[in-house]
């Protein structure tokens, strides 16, 4: 797979395929006229932030809900100046003011069990370390296995759930300034009722990939993330790769959440004290069934711009633009616009306004600690927008959210309670491929548009124990036969109502779910567990229920959470 540049039909190609097999290349063009101003810019952008020496380990931290509450108390408690609305963090920008690999990886921790057994090589590594670590002169590796082995059952139907996951996670450093990791991993599973009915609508597993069949009622499903970042100043990198990103501060993103497949990115990163900058230059993908090899072909490529400046110790607010370009159609495929590398914010919604044939979102990103313990966050999003209409009738949404860290003075007791608020059409386009989506998933808000949502979560640590507890209501307009009510992205046409909101077929789902884990290593965050999950659907008057109990051993690294279905 390729992105191909073309300028006055001089070609630049950029490669990289990362789904099965983990390379990346570059290859040799031409980059003569035609790129003009915007390039420019481009250039200019790399120079302005290129200008010192490169920090230690600078490989991503993982991103993981319940892992990153510690962070966030550590944070908010110590009234830190840190950007942490953008994920995943490179860990070499918060080691100037906390040690993340005390908070993440819990060197010396007090294990409420096994404290007191001594830790043999054998032990260390199951227990402290990473499988294999190897140095050398101006290079260091590391390698894990990545599990999640689960068995459980729906009290409801009866079925036989299961999951069957085996991989692998290699990182490393590279001399001063080059970092990497790739992760491969191969999965069997046989999911829930209403897991199975997600898929077989969409065709991939949620948030993961593409599906085949197993076993006549199983799943059979692999996928990989990788990327490599170089650090050509200690303010500033560039990343090179395939995963996911996060922009926020809440438990949903409305900018760009991690809920969809991973997709191949091009990165580029500056921060300092008050300011950081991102801009980011994607591959998107949509698949069906009836794909011509032509059309599987087609890519959707989007670009994004990040700004978050931290007024003071209490205030902190993010800027953001998102486009999806329309770089395929009849008679020409994956052709840019020299404005695709213009890494200014907000250019393209001057140039372009909101309504052009290019998707543009804009938003808002908030966050405010009133004091040590508590963070108040939210969120605007807006797509198309008339004045002439009420915000409720526009393609927007907005997120409010609270965060309370050690409430009652309870060390590693952690409250959120958020809510969200989407508007029919939001997200959506006419041409389908220019969607807010890859790989049939919103690249926002896992449930797409036309919704409401309550999400109250609790976490608490103790030594090597946690404890989730977590409840989500979502109100949702959806779709009838023939009428696009806003709710499904992928649905738009000419057939549609007003903009009225939650209007269409009412439904509402309830997802219950409690969740005791056991930290066995924290280098890869992997954990013995039991969770049970009650979740009800009332789709039109017809309620739906199951009732899931399941237990097993699992590498919890990125968020995976199934709430939204």
């Amino acid at each position: 797979m390729g992105w191909k540049l073309l300028f006055n039909n001089y070609p630049y190609v950029i490669g990289i395929n990362l789904f099965k097999y983990t390379y990346i290349y570059i290859s040799k063009a031409k980059i003569k006229r035609g790129l003009g101003l915007q390039m420019k810019y481009f250039i200019l952008f790399l120079l302005i932030f290129s200008y010192s020496l490169t920090k230690s380990q600078n490989t991503n931290l993982p991103y993981n809900t319940f892992l990153f509450s510690d962070l966030e108390e550590d944070i908010n408690c110590r009234f830190l100046n840190v950007h942490n609305s953008l994920k995943p963090i490179e860990p070499n920008y918060l080691n100037s003011k906390i040690n993340s690999d005390s908070i993440f990886f819990l060197f010396g921790r007090d294990s409420l069990i096994l404290n007191r057994l001594k830790h043999k090589k054998l032990w260390k590594k199951l227990r402290t370390e990473d499988l294999v670590i190897g140095k050398a002169k101006n290079f260091i590796i590391q390698a894990n296995i990545i599990v999640d082995f689960e068995a459980g059952k729906d009290l409801v139907t009866d079925s036989i759930l299961s999951t069957n996951s085996r991989g692998i996670i290699v990182k490393g450093k590279i001399g001063k300034r080059f970092y990497f990791q790739t992760l491969a991993v191969e999965n069997q599973a046989f999911v829930a009722d209403f897991i199975s009915q997600y898929i077989k609508s969409n065709q991939v597993m949620p948030g993961l990939a593409r599906i085949r069949g197993f076993n006549q009622t199983g799943y059979d499903y692999s996928y990989s993330n990788s990327y490599i970042n170089y650090v050509p100043a200690d303010n500033f990198s560039i990343q090179f790769g395939h995963g996911k990103n996060f922009i926020g501060n809440g438990y949903r993103s409305l900018l760009l959440s991690d809920y969809s497949a991973a997709y191949p990115f091009l990165k580029f990163l500056f921060q300092n004290k008050r300011i950081q900058y991102m801009y980011m230059m994607n591959s998107f993908q949509e698949i069906s069934a009836i794909d011509t090899r032509e059309i599987v072909f087609n890519r959707n490529h989007g670009s994004f711009s990040y700004l978050n400046i931290i007024v003071n110790k209490y205030l902190q607010v993010g800027l953001f633009e998102g486009t999806v370009w329309k770089t395929s159609g009849v008679g020409y495929n994956n052709k840019f616009k020299p404005n695709y590398f213009n890494p200014l914010i907000f250019y393209k919604t001057v140039n372009y306004s909101l309504n052009d044939s290019n998707n543009v979102l804009v938003g808002f990103n908030i966050q405010i600690i009133p004091q040590k313990n508590i963070q108040l966050y939210g969120q605007l999003v807006v797509d198309d927008y008339s004045f002439k209409n009420d915000f409720n009738q526009n393609k927007t949404g907005y997120q409010a959210g609270i965060k309370i860290f050690k409430p009652f003075n309870i060390k590693k007791l952690f409250l959120m309670c958020e809510y969200n608020r989407i508007n029919p059409y939001t997200y959506s386009h006419d041409v389908i491929r220019q969607n807010y989506t890859h790989f049939n998933m919103p690249l926002a808000h896992p449930a797409g548009a036309n919704l409401q949502e309550l999400v109250i979560k609790i976490n608490y640590k103790f030594k090597d124990f946690g404890i989730e507890l977590s409840y989500n209501n979502i109100n949702q307009g959806k779709d009838s036969t023939g009428i696009n009510f806003g709710g499904n992205l992928f649905n738009y046409s000419d057939n549609y109502e007003s903009s009225n909101f939650l209007q269409g077929l009412k439904t509402t789902t309830k997802y219950y779910s409690a969740t005791l884990s056991y930290l066995i290593n924290p280098a890869i965050n992997c954990r013995l567990f039991v969770s049970v999950i009650k979740r009800t659907n009332n789709y039109y008057s017809v309620e739906k229920n199951s009732n899931l109990i399941y237990f097993g051993i699992r590498t919890n690294i990125f968020n995976n959470s199934l709430d939204y279905i």
